[in-house]
């Protein structure tokens, strides 16, 4: 049985002069095991930005101007948009440039250029709200444990319906093989449809709910596998107060309680 390890060691390697600073850092058991480390494994570009623009005017495009440098310089960006561009509006405090054109048909175009070249700098153009870029990223979860190419292949089937499927990936611990239930699919749009209304919250996959969401997507819950809400607001997870029995009276208050005495909420 192969045994899975992160990393290869030479053959000529002398273990017995390894220092300290070259040691592997322990890790304790739940810092591998953990949510906050995973990795992706998809191949293809991921779309440069995820962030959900403020407004759904469909004849605008936004600029994602949250990583942007400040040497870039703002007159160089007026200059780099396309000639269609007929205005702007501008937020400094939320990061993002709109930009009008006059045609739908134009911002698509400026769309699916993907980003704005600025002095050899790439500015992620991103879709109104409410519609999706050329290729999005959709991230599943709670899907089931099978191998890898069986998977892929289900999930690919699955998702056929309501997208062109271009990558699909797990997502697993990082420095492993170790699947998690949380895979990736770049998607690209049927042809004459906006992917953002064709793609459903949940799939259903060898007789398991799967959640499925990306930029702007309906709320889900893991606790419940339902929509609209998330797992932190699940009506499931919150404590009912205890019914009292019929026929007890309810309990009295000591009356000698230290005063200094202070009790969390």
């Amino acid at each position: 049985m192969n045994t899975q390890s992160p990393t290869t060691v030479p053959m000529d390697t002398d273990h017995s002069v390894q220092t300290q600073a070259e040691a592997p850092k322990h890790r304790r058991a739940f810092e591998v095991f953990s949510w906050e480390n995973l990795q992706s494994n998809l191949t293809n570009s991921r779309p440069a930005s995820n962030r959900i623009p403020p407004a759904a005017d469909p004849a605008s495009a936004f600029l994602d101007m949250q990583q942007v440098p400040n040497e870039i310089d703002g007159l160089d960006i007026a200059q780099a948009l396309p000639t269609e561009a007929i205005g702007s509006k501008f937020r400094a405090d939320t990061k993002f440039i709109q930009i009008f054109f006059d045609e739908t048909d134009e911002a698509d175009s400026f769309i699916q250029e993907g980003t704005l070249s600025v002095k050899n700098y790439e500015i992620p153009i991103l879709p109104p709200k409410g519609k999706l870029a050329k290729t999005a990223l959709i991230r599943l979860d709670n899907v089931p444990m099978r191998k890898r190419n069986n998977m892929q292949e289900k999930i690919n089937l699955a998702m056929a319906e309501f997208c062109l499927p271009v990558e699909i990936a797990p997502i697993t611990l990082k420095g492993t093989n170790l699947m998690t239930t949380r895979w990736e699919v770049l998607a690209k749009a049927i042809p004459n449809s906006n992917l953002a209304q064709t793609l459903p919250s949940i799939i259903v996959i060898d007789g398991q709910k799967v959640l499925l969401s990306w930029p702007g997507s309906p709320l889900t819950c893991l606790q419940c596998l339902s929509v609209g809400h998330s797992r932190k607001n699940c009506p499931r997870c919150t404590k009912a107060a205890p019914v009292q029995k019929q026929g007890t009276a309810p309990s009295k208050q000591k009356s000698s309680v230290n005063k200094k005495a202070t009790y969390a909420a």
